[in-house]
């Protein structure tokens, strides 16, 4: 274990710095070989967006899917359905529906 300085912190290891960070242990191995760690960002894609199915909001699609007993791939499936349906009877632009976790 070698400790890691990203943004003027310093952390145990690259493991507990990609846990802080929210990130891959591989994106900061990567940064800390090109010299650009302090250019270390979170994913978008892993960070939990909020989703509405069946006119109940939770925090995630994972949440979603462990109050409903159904996978995440039906969760996403019912969001996906929810989102084609509002965007036939009530035409909101799709900034506002995004918000909504709609999409």
């Amino acid at each position: 274990m070698m400790p890691v300085r990203i943004r003027g912190v310093t952390y145990r290891s690259v493991a507990a710095a990609a846990r802080a960070l929210n990130v891959g242990v591989r994106k900061i191995e990567s940064n800390l070989n090109r010299g650009t760690p302090d250019s270390i960002a979170p994913c978008q894609t892993h960070m939990k967006k909020p989703c509405m199915v069946d006119g109940v909001s939770y925090p995630s699609m994972a949440s979603a899917s462990k109050s409903l007993g159904i996978s995440v791939e039906a969760v996403r499936q019912r969001v996906k359905r929810n989102a084609a349906w509002l965007a036939k009877t009530a035409p909101v632009s799709p900034h506002v529906m995004a918000w909504r976790g709609l999409v």
